[in-house]
């Protein structure tokens, strides 16, 4: 079932309108009796079916037929802290690949040994937006921008849940397994350049644990990914 972004329906009919419309008639070809998902990007989902296709027509109407919350959400936060990499097209890349793997919110931040991270909320917005409707997701992530980790971990010092730091030198992720589940979980993988060693202790005042993914040497987008996975394998067994 293909889902789309819109607004909450009005008794037992949702509509759609303009970019989403044009994309469940005219590109994915859907036409009336086709049952489509339309969700609010806040955690409600409506399973409709097409009453009409004009496709000349501004809008189109579906009669719900069910609703649900928080479809394929996790139950506890996860966090993705982003330093890296600073080329804008692998970072779109992994906020595409974190939103699909249940990233509840992006903090966006440079670090020491990294330049600031320019990406365009337009095109971030979009992004995010399309991977939510590919992967079948409900709520639409958050994402705030720092100026520096220790600005980035203000944000995180209150909140309790696993705090996971990629690093070589760290414990065998194995000795985590079963510690993602029922808790918020928060990963954070270093620059291309790696943390500074004060940004590495700030990270251990901070109760961040440093886990091992292997002997090879990551990139930051690949271990972040990498370690979301992880998270998933422990949250879902």
């Amino acid at each position: 079932m293909d889902y789309f972004l819109g607004n909450a329906p009005e008794g037992e009919v949702a509509v759609l309108t303009d970019s989403e419309m044009h994309h469940c008639l005219k590109v994915l070809r859907h036409s009336v009796g086709d049952e489509i998902g339309i969700t609010d990007g806040m955690g409600n989902l409506w399973i409709c079916q097409i009453l009409e296709d004009n496709r000349n027509s501004n809008q189109m109407k579906a009669k719900v037929l069910k609703h649900e919350w928080m479809h394929r959400e996790r139950k506890h936060d996860l966090t993705l802290i982003c330093c890296g990499p600073e080329d804008p097209s692998r970072m779109e890349w992994l906020i595409e690949k974190g939103v699909e793997l249940g990233v509840t919110r992006f903090l966006i931040t440079r670090s020491q040994r990294s330049g600031f991270i320019k990406l365009k909320e337009s095109r971030l917005n979009t992004l995010i937006r399309t991977a939510l409707k590919q992967c079948g997701r409900t709520k639409l992530p958050d994402y705030t921008f720092f100026e520096s980790l220790p600005d980035c971990l203000k944000e995180t010092s209150e909140l309790s849940g696993l705090k996971i730091l990629g690093n070589a030198s760290g414990l065998p992720i194995k000795q985590l397994d079963s510690e993602a589940q029922n808790q918020a979980v928060f990963v954070i993988c270093g620059p291309e350049g790696d943390f500074s060693a004060q940004e590495y202790e700030l990270l251990a005042k901070n109760n961040f644990v440093g886990v091992c993914l292997g002997k090879t040497r990551l990139r930051s987008e690949t271990a972040s990914v990498a370690l979301l996975v992880w998270v998933i394998s422990q949250s879902e067994s």
